[in-house]
Order: C-alpha cells, then sequence, then structure tokens
C-alpha cells in the first residue's frame, strides 16, 4: 500500500507537467487482454496480460485494480516470471495485501524510465484454483486512491480498451485400487501409485513370487484378468485384484555309476505342485539301463512324475559284456586274455599261426586287414575268422624297352609249387626279340620258354628296333647319280635323290616296276627294306634367245633363235599371244631355228606383248618371250629379276586350309612345283612350265586333305629345293 501511495503522489507531482503539454491530443488504440484459463481444484498456473502494441504511444507507465472470484481462484506474484515481454526493464509491483482472498481484487502499478515497445505479454500473475466453479476476470471499478490508467512519458492518460477473460475449476473423478495375494505367504504385490488415481490414469499392479512359490495370475471376482505379473490398465472405476501364486517342488538327478549314463527332465528342474516332469535315462556307451532308484522305482523309460514334492531320482545302468568268437581252417588262432566274456572297451589279441604249406592272408568277419597279431576292442559280440592260403609262386613279366613288344604268360601269374609254366614274347612292329633274362642272366633265346616253378620268378624280355636296308640304282647306269642308300633303324625318315647326269632327266623313282614317286626326292618312313630304282631319259632342252627384246614405237621386225641344247629331238612351234605382234617367219621347226616377229606401231603408252614357244617332251617348255615396246617418246629396260634363287618358308604354318608358297627365279628356268606327303608320294603337281624370270607367289588350298605334316619342292634346271608344312584342321 505504500508502494500505490508513492505512486499516487508521483502522479499529483507531475500533474503541472500532464496540464503543459495538454493541448497535445493522442488517440489511443491499445487493447489490454485478460486471460481466459481452465484448471483443476488445486492446480496453479502463470496467466499472462497482454496488450496489442504500445510502440507509437511513448507509453511509461501503468496501472490496473483486477476483480476475480476469491472463492474459485486467487491471485499471486509470480515472481521472476513478473515481468512481460514488451515490459523488460520495468519495475512492476504488485499489491501484497492479503485482504485480496477475501476482496476478490489485486494491484498492479509499473513505471519504467524508457517507453515500452512492441505487442505480447505486458505483465504475468500466478493464479490456483480453489474449488470447481467459474469465475470472470475483469479491471474493477475506480476508487478515490486507485483509478485503472495507462499513460504515457509525460503521464498523461492514454485510453484504452480492455477484453475481460474468465477462469473456469473442474471436478475429477478418482478411483481406488485394492491388491491381495492368494495365499498370503505366495509373494507380495506393488501398484505404480498410492492407491487412489484420477479416472483414465494408467495404472500398473506388480505380483513378485515368493521363494518357492510362482506367479499364476491376476483376478478380480472370479474373472483372470491377466497372466502378466506386471498388470498394466487405465482405471475407469474401483478394482479389487488377487496375485495368484502356487507351490513349486524341485527335481533332483544322478546316475549309478556315474559313467553309466546321463539323465535329462523335462523343464528347468523347479515346477509347479501338480505339473507332470518326463525324466530320460541315456546309457553310456558300453552301459545299459536297468532301472529307477530313489523317489522312483520301475524300469520304464522315459520316466513320467507327478510334483507333490521335491524329488531324489537315480538312473541306474550296468557296463555291457560281450562274447569273442575266432574260426581258422589250415591253422590257428589264440586269444589272450582268453575268456567267455568281455567287459565293454577290453583290448583282446589274436595271434594266427598258419599250418605247414600255409600262409596267413588276413583277417575277415568282424576285422579286416592282415595285421598280426591283430588287437580287438571289444564294444559288441564279435566273431572273427583267421584265413589262410596254400603257398604259391609268383611269375612277374616285364618288356625291355617297354615298347618293343608284349609278354603272355600260361597261366594267371600265381602257380602252385611244381606247375609248369610257359612265357611268351611277341615282338612289336619295329622290334626283333633277343632273349628272355632273369637279374641280368640270359635264361632263354626263344620266343616261348617253359620251366617249372619252384620260387618266383620276374622274368625280362629283350627287345631290339629292327633295322633295314634301302638300295638304289640308277636306269640307265649313265643316267644320273643316287643318294640316300644306308642301313636304317624302323620308323625313321629317309630321303633318297636322284640328280640327273648331263643330258639326262630324271623320269620317276619305281620300286618292283612300280612307279613310288615322280620327285627326284623321294621321302618316305622306313618299316621295310626297300629296293629302289631311278629312272632317267636322254634329255632334249628347249632354248628360246633372247628371253626378251626392247623395240622402238615405229612398227618393224625382231626375231628369236630356238636351239636344242641338249639330247634328242626337239620338235617346236611358236605363237603370238598379242593381237599387235605377227610371226612372219617360220612357225614351227626342228632342233634349231628362227621365229621372225613382226610388231605395229605403238602410238600410247609403253607395251608389252608375248610369244610362246612349245616343244613336246622337252624340259624347258614351253618359253614365254617377250616384245616390250616403248612409247614414242620414252625407251625403259624393265629388268626386275631377282638376284637367286629362292624358295620360301609358306605363310601361315601351320595353315588351315589354304597357304602361300612364293619363290624367286634368277632367270628364266622350267618351273617345277610339288607336294609329297611324309611317305614321299607325290600329292600335287602346283607349277610346271617355263616361267621369267621374277618373284611369285602361289595360294595352296589343301581343303581336300586330312591333318598332317607335307613336304612342298620347287625344281629348275639349276635349283632345287625343299621345306615342310604343317596342315591341322
Amino acid at each position: 500500500m505504500q508502494k500505490l501511495i508513492f505512486i499516487s503522489r508521483l502522479l499529483k507531482k507531475t500533474a503541472i507537467i500532464i496540464l503543459l503539454f495538454s493541448s497535445i491530443i493522442i488517440k489511443a488504440q491499445i487493447q489490454l487482454t485478460l486471460p481466459t484459463i481452465t484448471g483443476t481444484p488445486g492446480n496453479e498456473v502463470i496467466v499472462d496480460f497482454t496488450v496489442n502494441d504500445l510502440t507509437s504511444y511513448r507509453v511509461q507507465g501503468y496501472q490496473f485494480k483486477i476483480s476475480f472470484d476469491p472463492a474459485v481462484i486467487r491471485f499471486s506474484d509470480p515472481g521472476n516470471n513478473q515481468a512481460g515481454t514488451i515490459s523488460s526493464g520495468a519495475s512492476t509491483q504488485i499489491s501484497s495485501d492479503t485482504n485480496y482472498i477475501k476482496t476478490g481484487r489485486i494491484n498492479v502499478v509499473s513505471i519504467k524510465g524508457s517507453d515500452y515497445t512492441g505487442a505480447g505479454k505486458l505483465f504475468s500473475l500466478k493464479v490456483k484454483f480453489l474449488t470447481v466453479g467459474t469465475s470472470s476476470i475483469t479491471l474493477a471499478a475506480n476508487d478515490q486512491n486507485f483509478t485503472n490508467k495507462i499513460f504515457n512519458y509525460n503521464l498523461q492518460d492514454v485510453s484504452f480498451t480492455v477484453t475481460n477473460g474468465s477462469a473456469t475449476s473442474t471436478l475429477i473423478q478418482q478411483y481406488t485400487v485394492t491388491t491381495s495375494s492368494n495365499p498370503t505367504a505366495g509373494g507380495i504385490v506393488t501398484q505404480s501409485g498410492t492407491g487412489t488415481y484420477n479416472s483414465g490414469s494408467s495404472v500398473t499392479v506388480t505380483a513378485t513370487a515368493n521363494s518357492g512359490y510362482s506367479f499364476v495370475n491376476w483376478t478380480e471376482g472370479s474373472t483372470v484378468v491377466s497372466t502378466s505379473a506386471g498388470y498394466n490398465f487405465t482405471i475407469s472405476a474401483n478394482r479389487t485384484l488377487v496375485a495368484n501364486f502356487v507351490q513349486q517342488y524341485t527335481v533332483t538327478t544322478s546316475s549309478n555309476p556315474t559313467a553309466g549314463g546321463t539323465v535329462t527332465q523335462s523343464g528347468t528342474g523347479t515346477y509347479n505342485s501338480g505339473s507332470s516332469v518326463t525324466v530320460t535315462a541315456t546309457p553310456a556307451t558300453g552301459y545299459t539301463f536297468t532301472g529307477w532308484g530313489g523317489d522312483a522305482t520301475g524300469s520304464t523309460n522315459p520316466l513320467i512324475v507327478t510334483m507333490n514334492s521335491n524329488k531324489n531320482i537315480i538312473a541306474n545302468f550296468a557296463i555291457s559284456t560281450y562274447t569273442l568268437t575266432v574260426n581258422a581252417a589250415n591253422g590257428t588262432v589264440t586269444k589272450n586274455p582268453d575268456q567267455a566274456n568281455y567287459n565293454h572297451g577290453t583290448t583282446v589279441q589274436l595271434t594266427a599261426t598258419p599250418a605247414t604249406g600255409y600262409t596267413f592272408t588276413g583277417w575277415s568277419g568282424d576285422a579286416t586287414g592282415s595285421t598280426n597279431p591283430l588287437t580287438v576292442t571289444m564294444n559288441s559280440n564279435k566273431n572273427i575268422t583267421a584265413n589262410f592260403a596254400i603257398n604259391t609262386f609268383t611269375v612277374t613279366l616285364s618288356a625291355a624297352p617297354a615298347a618293343g613288344g608284349i609278354v603272355t604268360q600260361s597261366g594267371t601269374g600265381t602257380y602252385s609249387p611244381g606247375s609248369s609254366v610257359t612265357v611268351t614274347a611277341s615282338a612289336n612292329s619295329g622290334y626283333n626279340f633277343v632273349s628272355w633274362t632273369e637279374s641280368g642272366t640270359v635264361v632263354s633265346t626263344g620266343l616261348s620258354y617253359s620251366f617249372i616253378i619252384n620260387s618266383n620268378r620276374n622274368l625280362v624280355a629283350n627287345f631290339t628296333q629292327a633295322q633295314y636296308t634301302v638300295t638304289l640304282s640308277p636306269n640307265p647306269p649313265a643316267g644320273g647319280t643316287l643318294t640316300g642308300s644306308g642301313i636304317y633303324s624302323f620308323g625313321e625318315i629317309v630321303t633318297v635323290k636322284a640328280t640327273p647326269n648331263s643330258g639326262y632327266q630324271f623320269v620317276s623313282w619305281t620300286e618292283g616296276g612300280t612307279v613310288v614317286s615322280t620327285g627326284t626326292n623321294y621321302a618316305f618312313i622306313i618299316n621295310s627294306s626297300r629296293v629302289l630304282v631311278a629312272n632317267f631319259a636322254l634329255l632334249s632342252v628347249l632354248s628360246v634367245t633372247p628371253d626378251f627384246v626392247n623395240v622402238n614405237h615405229p612398227a618393224g621386225t625382231t626375231s628369236f633363235s630356238v636351239a636344242n641344247t641338249g639330247s634328242g629331238t626337239l620338235n617346236w612351234s611358236a605363237v603370238s599371244n598379242t593381237s599387235w605382234i605377227t610371226i612372219t617367219g617360220a612357225g614351227s621347226g626342228t632342233n634349231s631355228g628362227t621365229i621372225n616377229v613382226s610388231y605395229n606401231a605403238n602410238t600410247g603408252n609403253a607395251r608389252t606383248g608375248t610369244i610362246t614357244v612349245t616343244a613336246a617332251g622337252a624340259s624347258g617348255s614351253p618359253k614365254i618371250v617377250e616384245v616390250r615396246q616403248a612409247t614414242y617418246t620414252d625407251v625403259r629396260d624393265l629388268n626386275d629379276k631377282p638376284e637367286t634363287f629362292n624358295l620360301f618358308q609358306n605363310f601361315p604354318n601351320p595353315f588351315n586350309p589354304t597357304t602361300n608358297i612364293r619363290f624367286n627365279l634368277s632367270k628364266d628356268s622350267m618351273v617345277s612345283l610339288k607336294v609329297y606327303n611324309i611317305l614321299g608320294q607325290e600329292i600335287a603337281q602346283l607349277i610346271n612350265k617355263e616361267m621369267p624370270a621374277g618373284s611369285y607367289q602361289y595360294d595352296f588350298d589343301a581343303s581336300q586333305l586330312t591333318s598332317g605334316l607335307y613336304i612342298y619342292k620347287i625344281q629348275t634346271e639349276n635349283f632345287v629345293q625343299a621345306k615342310k608344312m604343317l596342315l591341322m584342321k
């Protein structure tokens, strides 16, 4: 109240100042809003008193008397939260007179040294709801000591309007929860609250079983409401809940003897009264179950036990015993130890002794192998037989070298003493039998070797590789020279070569009058002796000179000379292959002669024409000669001959199915290009003609041949060369 008197005096002192500015008219647009709130009896909340905006009015103070129903609510100072969002820094004072409880009024005053700004919370008060009811929240009527007002910096009143509020206190229904244990000694029950709860609250009751008991369920009356020890529900009525418990018993099991087996039980070992437990006895290996002891009797397995007390159950086991039966024919078997029955796991040593003339061969029945003595572990009844066989001898055969031949014997390889045995050696193709040896000593040189066996024998059949003779002869003897005769081992590749003497030409290789090759070089794989004849014939050789002539562009004549440079008779003829060349002289002749040629004038580029000269049966036939005619402004010698004869390796190699064969001729030559198989047999003749000097390539198609190694050979008057090529399909 002293603070309010101070403010009143301050306002009086400043009245003169207000009068000095009475000519200023302020149109207030301030809206003060009192709160509207709802709560329940005993609830306390902070409520805000708000204004729309004070920024434009330079407001620096206010005082209000707020009315309410003191039976429903009451206001009090909220402490540090009294300052509003737009009155920060202001010193707000709230009446501390407790009469507001009776009168239903509270005073709020604030003066600030600077302007309030903004809109929002002007100040806050604490409200407590007292009882169920409704109260309006308004500004009280002015009285002589306290007038509701808002004033600006010169303490002039600023008009404002008020929106009143209200407070409503509502009633909440409450219910009780009563819990108990059945039986009382079974456990304890707790709940999440005090026992009294507002309607709609969440309540949890918890049952905790005492030692020797287990929780069963919650019941209300005779109805089961939950089987969970923690039962949660939303309360909407008074509840009386009973936690039901049941007594528990334990089952203890053991084995007699301990190593005899194991005992298992259904469940955890602790069981509710009246429940059934299954107990199972499992014997260990070598033991059998004999019956129950302790709190159980009989031999039923598994055993069903009804739990009406704590149980101690013993499973009784006995070790297993087994019999060992041994059998022997043509010998004996001893047992150590030797007894009628053996406990499980006992080891017994069996020793087999063969009768005279016999050999122990192994065990059968419930034991295998040939270990002697034999150790048997008794884990079941055993029936074991010792097997013996009459003594025998073996014959082992081999060939040296292994590819030399095959060896056989008259029996199976195993023989009784005194038996007759015959071994036989058969040489493979290309090999000859030499002897039978044993430990390096020759025991027989016959293909078949017979003997009476009285010990084990290890015999070797010895072979040597066969050799064959190649005999060569020329026909006629003066026709040429031959190479390649001699002695060869089976499977070798042999190449024989015939070189004609001067004036002869090679014709063929024959064997027994049959032509085996027409190539001077004949290659074959030897598998027998061969007698080969190289056949030659007197040679007529066609020679035409020059190979070519260079002529100028005007029309003219030229000639070529024909000669027989070999033996025999040479009948030749010539034809022009070109329209601008005409043979004007003799077009044929015997042995020597002249070919006269006329040619037309050339008015274009340089050109080449050819003339073919043929002589049946003559070496070097046909001959192709050229007439090279220059343009009328230029005469050129087109000499592009290689310097040497060459036969190059085919490419690609290996190939499938085509390959290229390239060769060089350093001068005009009669050329023969042929293909042979590995036996020296002619497969194909690719070229057989007179060819001018130059470089050539032949495309060989082997699509009709099988995969394998082939030989291609070129032959001229002065040059012979062969190379290998591989066809791989």
